[in-house]
């Protein structure tokens, strides 16, 4: 319910918080955390290392791990692209930026 909340004001403020910056940004995060999935070694600073973010973060990233799972990254990386590419124009409906990532959030969770 959060999500769409957030949704629903980028939505309303697109100049702000335009819906490709927050595709990347997902993007990323999901990136961190199928290479957090692949480390050899979890301590906390080797992590921070590997990930280029301050050990401050490792413990958000260690949580979010254990919510998903490493066989369900690869199948959000690609619901991702699918938005980004909608989002760019491409094979997709037009429809406004909050509209789309109400849609991505929907297929996310």
């Amino acid at each position: 319910a959060q999500a769409f909340k957030i949704a629903h004001y980028f939505g309303r403020h697109p100049k702000q918080h335009p819906l490709l910056g927050t595709i990347n940004s997902l993007y990323k995060f999901f990136i961190q955390l199928l290479t957090y999935h692949g480390l050899p070694s979890k301590n906390p600073d080797a992590a921070a290392k590997a990930l280029g973010v301050h050990p401050f973060f490792i413990k958000e990233i260690e949580q979010a791990a254990r919510r998903y799972p490493l066989k369900s990254i690869v199948p959000i990386l690609r619901t991702i692209k699918t938005s980004d590419l909608a989002a760019k124009g491409v094979d997709a409906v037009p429809i406004s930026e909050g509209e789309a990532l109400r849609q991505l959030i929907a297929k996310l969770t």
